[in-house]
């Protein structure tokens, strides 16, 4: 089994530490980080499979770095998550490029299950990009 390594961008302490250690237990390898600006900070140093960040934190919120992501050509997949319950807030995530989005407080195998879900569709998405372009390298 491959070990995924996910970075956790949440501002309150407590949670983030507790989210940390919920996905340590649960077999990941996982890094939290103070904001958004905290993160883009240590990005060039930081391996990610996934990303699961706040919305609503100082400096860099969630949706700033959304967007800054994608600015920078990072595709790797951002799980939202809030306590807000605006559906709106959900349906602006998913528009913006969030892989999912949960409503805090969530169930840590919740969490698991939908890391899981994402992992094994990208993972497959990328096998099929891969398979592609082998084939249409050796059709040239």
């Amino acid at each position: 089994m491959i070990t995924r390594s996910i970075s956790v961008v949440e501002d309150n302490d407590a949670l983030r530490r507790a989210v940390v250690d919920m996905l340590e237990r649960a077999g990941f390898r996982a890094k939290g980080f103070l904001d958004g600006q905290d993160f883009l900070n240590q990005l060039p140093q930081t391996t990610s499979d996934l990303i699961v960040s706040d919305v609503q934190m100082p400096h860099v919120g969630g949706l700033e770095l959304l967007d800054q992501l994608k600015s920078l050509g990072v595709t790797t997949p951002v799980i939202m998550m809030s306590s807000s319950i605006d559906r709106s807030l959900a349906a602006t995530c998913l528009a913006r490029g969030a892989a999912a989005f949960l409503e805090k407080p969530f169930e840590a195998q919740t969490l698991i299950d939908r890391i899981d879900e994402i992992c094994r569709s990208f993972t497959a998405r990328d096998q099929s990009l891969s398979s592609t372009h082998h084939r249409s390298a050796s059709q040239r």
